[in-house]
């Protein structure tokens, strides 16, 4: 006796949707270069203007750490301590 249930054959294939688990129409697993890469979610996230001042804030924070080691390490190298900051013995 035949099952009354649809098999897979009796589903409705609509071209460009994919199946619900993941695979393409051929069954095969979709492309890896369809994931998005970091760029593009930069530049997703760059669209948005809270994330754009988040980015502007972070790179600003890391420009002024860097300038500001520079300046001491640049301090240190081309002034020697005055002689109250010696010690005393």
């Amino acid at each position: 006796m035949a099952s009354e249930v649809p098999g897979d054959d009796d589903r409705v294939k609509v071209p460009g949707k994919a199946a619900a688990s993941g695979r393409s129409e051929d069954g095969s697993m979709p492309n890896a270069a369809a994931t998005p890469t970091l760029a593009d979610r930069l530049r997703k996230d760059l669209r948005n203007p809270l994330f754009l001042q988040a980015y502007a804030l972070m790179i600003n924070t890391a420009i002024t750490a860097v300038l500001g080691l520079g300046y001491w390490v640049l301090a240190t190298r081309l002034y020697s301590p005055p002689p109250s900051a010696r010690g005393r013995r």
